[in-house]
């Protein structure tokens, strides 16, 4: 919307956070890590049909419940995003191992956060639990 404020949140090592601060971080990461919705998923990639060149003789529904499937254990956003992006880099009909690479590179920062901040959680209940 363009009057959202972000603060970009870093986890380097062990900074100071408490147990509030921590379980809102989570809950604030978790809706970005969810995926998009077949139908969202089914239209991007028939856009992205669109808009490339691919080999003739392949099986489209098959092909697309295929990247459907492996698409739907990505973000939504981020899924969605690297479909758009393809035909900007190249006017042919990628290989899936174009596309996670695309996807990986934009979610790393995202995916790491979120492992730390588990860690972080499951630390910090281990020493709950042992006083």
């Amino acid at each position: 919307g363009g009057n959202l404020e972000t603060r970009e949140l870093r986890l380097l090592g062990e900074e100071p956070l408490d147990q509030a601060d921590l379980e809102t971080a989570l809950a604030n990461l978790s809706p970005m890590l969810r995926p998009a919705q077949p139908q969202a998923l089914a239209a991007a990639l028939a856009e992205l049909r669109s808009l490339t060149c691919r080999q003739s003789g392949r099986e489209v529904d098959l092909v697309a419940t295929a990247w459907v499937e492996r698409l739907a254990t990505w973000p939504a956003d981020i899924a969605i995003w690297a479909l758009r992006e393809w035909p900007s880099r190249s006017k042919w009909w990628p290989t899936w191992y174009e596309i996670e690479g695309l996807m990986e590179r934009r979610a790393h920062e995202r995916l790491e956060l979120y492992r730390r901040l588990q860690a972080r959680r499951a630390k910090t209940q281990e020493v709950v639990e042992a006083t």
